[in-house]
């Protein structure tokens, strides 16, 4: 009876002159070299693409496929299906060839929408979804002992003619799409469509409670021989399958114009392709569910991965396509939470570690470029290029719909790379890729990328993923201190070096990003200055060297800003607060950064100097006189130090200048005739004096740059009493002696 029906289905075959025969089963690992080469979603087929038949062979089948139809074939064929599927299961019906052969016809009969909806009345759909499973109770894994090589790739390849008959029966047809959303079956396809990686993850377990030692490279014993090619060649043909739900993957995968590509995307009804998007990002979802739900390892298993990526690589692919080509899809991918799934550990930290399965052989099969079964994967700057790639193109996809001209609201967009941002942010690299995205959305969608990182507050988490990164830095470089024994020439070495370059590359890029924003938003500095987070996380950032000349350049471009209302004054009493607390930062005990500290005190004199009355208040106000005089109180250095001695008496000065409150609350904190500072400035000058201190003190007794060759007026008192003070100490010293009476020529009393 067997023998008949394949005879029957043969000659309904014949004559509609497809391209399949009894004898000829194609092979998963045969299909590989076919592949096109070409840098778009790759349709892996066993046949040759539709466009080499010729016009009369196609008016040929088109019209036998009209007859077929008319002589209820359809009905027949189904039914058919029906029964193999049910001798399968009952184990009555294990040969595989009647399956193909009935599909492949049942594939060129449901290709129009009559045809569809036909099917779709006498439950053809259903038929093909359960087809999808396991069509056999033999092929379960306490059986598997019986299954040859041959009869896997035949079951293997069974289920992709399935998904692909399943495709063409719904594809174009909303009606019968939404037979697959309903009754609970989008669960059942996502269980279909996973059950090979999960029928090797349990034979895995069952010969781990037997101690057997199992690879993907080779899995032993007599059932399996699973090779890496093998299974990666069938993760590319389901995901092809998978996606030609949305797009024809047999005309766009042979097709290198993109504007043909378009105008196929276009040629699709847009309410199908609506539901489809939909339809695939749910099934995603619960795919990946069932991944996790069925793999007791924290680290999965490499076959899942290699599964997993494919499917993500290509759907990611398809995706960008669809919305490139119909922008108005994008509220659709939104609803049904496309970033939520892409940015997830499903997706874009999906089995990322150092021992991933290397992906970068899903490319290459695409291009032709498998030479060997065995991959190697013990290379981590390997691991860095192949991990990246579902990473990179979950990026590509999001920067492309949130800089989209029909997108005037991308804040989803936008939190979706700052979560991902935050998440990753211990890797530099991974970092970097995503500062440089969100520098691209804000160049290309200013407008609408201004409002979302007004309402996300995206520079300040940017400015703490800048700080996180300058802190390792500085972990960095104590490790390196501590360590003196690590040689420059070790790999721990050279693996702490180039850590610290991608570091510190990121910090720059985060910085990077906040100059940009300020320059181009109009209120962008305002912001920031009533930003407490922001101004805390720029002040961090101030101790990291490399960076700290353009830290600077920001601080001061606040300091600035003109004080409009009282909010304004508020915050740069902060500012002024904040860059106080610097100045002893970097004076902390065994961590004294004389220069950073003398390059606090120049530009803060510089910051009075744009406004003198204004500044000298605020900083009073601020407790700056007792972290300017403790600067002084510690270990000097006669040779380094002096510098600092002297900016801090010229600092004072500039603070005193003209304002009788500040030198009244000076002389209350430091004594009349300045006697604490006198104490501290004794206490360096062990040794004799030099005539830089001289011109210090000078200028502080009459407020201004003191010149020997102008009549000047003595306008603070104290500091007289400071002078003739130190004066007294060091009357000895020949350089200050020579001056003394040239100086009194010059000083009177006001």
């Amino acid at each position: 009876m067997l023998n008949i029906l394949v005879c029957i289905i043969t000659i309904i075959s014949n004559f509609m002159k497809l391209d399949i025969t009894v004898g000829r089963i194609p092979h998963i690992t045969d299909t590989t070299k076919h592949t096109p080469s070409c840098n778009h979603l790759a349709a892996v087929t066993s046949s040759s693409p539709d466009r080499t038949i010729s016009d009369t062979l196609r008016h040929w089948q088109q019209k036998a496929t009209v007859l077929v139809m008319e002589a209820r074939c359809v009905n027949w064929l189904v039914e058919l299906l029906h029964t193999v599927q049910r001798l399968n299961l009952k184990e009555q019906c294990i040969d595989l060839s009647l399956h193909f052969i009935t599909l492949c016809i049942l594939r060129s009969t449901v290709s129009g929408t009559r045809a569809q909806n036909h099917l779709r009345s006498i439950g053809g759909l259903e038929i093909l979804l359960d087809g999808l499973g396991l069509p056999s109770s033999k092929f379960s894994v306490p059986r598997q002992s019986s299954i040859s090589k041959n009869e896997r790739d035949e079951i293997l390849l069974l289920q992709i003619q399935y998904l692909q008959t399943l495709s063409e029966a719904v594809f174009g047809n909303v009606n019968n799409l939404q037979i697959l959303f309903e009754n609970g079956r989008v669960h059942k396809f996502a269980n279909c469509i996973c059950w090979p990686a999960f029928m090797i993850q349990m034979f895995h377990w069952q010969n781990d409670s037997t101690k057997a030692s199992l690879t993907l490279d080779s899995v032993s014993g007599p059932t399996y021989s699973l090779d890496r090619t093998e299974w990666i060649d069938y993760s590319i043909k389901l995901s092809n399958a998978f996606c030609s739900f949305v797009l024809p993957s047999e005309d766009i995968g042979y097709c290198s114009d993109e504007i043909a590509v378009s105008q196929i995307v276009l040629s699709i009804p847009l309410a199908y392709l609506e539901q489809s998007v939909r339809w695939i990002i749910r099934i995603l979802m619960t795919v990946f569910l069932c991944i996790r739900a069925c793999t007791k390892e924290t680290e999965l298993p490499h076959h899942i991965k290699i599964f997993a990526k494919t499917l993500q690589y290509y759907v990611i692919r398809m995706f960008k396509r669809v919305l490139i080509s119909t922008p108005a899809l994008l509220p659709a991918f939104r609803e049904e939470g496309v970033w939520d799934l892409l940015f997830s550990g499903n997706f874009f930290y999906f089995g990322s570690s150092i021992e991933d399965t290397c992906f970068h052989t899903v490319t290459d099969i695409q291009n032709g470029n498998v030479s060997s079964n065995r991959i190697s994967i013990h290379s981590e700057s390997l691991y860095r290029t192949d991990v990246k790639i579902l990473q990179v193109e979950a990026i590509s996809f999001l920067e492309f719909a949130a800089t989209l001209h029909e997108n005037t609201y991308n804040m989803p967009e936008c939190s979706a790379l700052l979560d991902a941002l935050e998440h990753c942010i211990s890797d530099p690299l991974l970092v970097s890729t995503l500062l440089k995205s969100f520098r691209v959305i804000l160049q290309l969608a200013t407008e609408h990328t201004l409002a979302s990182f007004e309402s996300l507050d995206v520079i300040t988490r940017v400015l703490k993923a800048a700080c996180r990164q300058a802190q390792e830095l500085r972990n960095f470089s104590n490790f390196l201190c501590s360590n003196v024994s690590i040689s420059q020439d070790s790999s721990q070495f050279k693996n702490i070096e180039g850590r610290t370059e991608d570091t510190l590359i990121c910090t720059e890029l985060a910085l990077s990003l906040f100059m940009e924003y300020v320059t181009i938003s109009i209120d962008g500095r305002i912001l920031v200055l009533h930003n407490a987070d922001c101004i805390d996380c720029l002040f961090d950032l101030f101790h990291e060297q490399n960076i700290r000349e353009h830290v600077l350049e920001q601080v001061l471009a606040l300091f600035r800003l003109p004080s409009s209302s009282a909010e304004d004054h508020t915050a740069k009493l902060q500012l002024c607060s904040k860059y106080l607390e610097n100045l002893a930062r970097a004076n902390e005990k065994e961590k004294v950064n004389t220069e950073l500290l003398i390059d606090l005190l120049v530009n803060m004199r510089e910051i009075i100097m744009m406004d003198h009355m204004y500044y000298q208040n605020l900083f009073r106000d601020e407790g700056c006189f007792l972290h300017i005089i403790s600067l002084l109180n510690g270990n000097f250095n006669k040779v380094t130090d002096e510098r600092l001695v002297l900016n801090v008496l010229q600092t004072l000065t500039l603070l005193l200048e003209g304002n009788d409150a500040s030198k009244g609350a000076f002389r209350l904190l430091v004594g009349a005739g300045y006697q604490t500072l006198q104490s501290l400035i004794l206490d360096f000058y062990k040794w004799s004096p030099s005539g830089r201190l001289l011109d210090a003190l000078l200028s502080m007794l009459v407020d201004c740059k003191f010149k020997l060759d102008e009549k000047t007026t003595i306008k603070n008192e104290d500091a007289v009493v400071l002078l003739l003070n130190i004066l007294q100490k060091h009357v000895t010293s020949a350089l200050w002696a020579c001056n003394l009476t040239a100086v009194a020529q010059t000083i009177h009393y006001k």
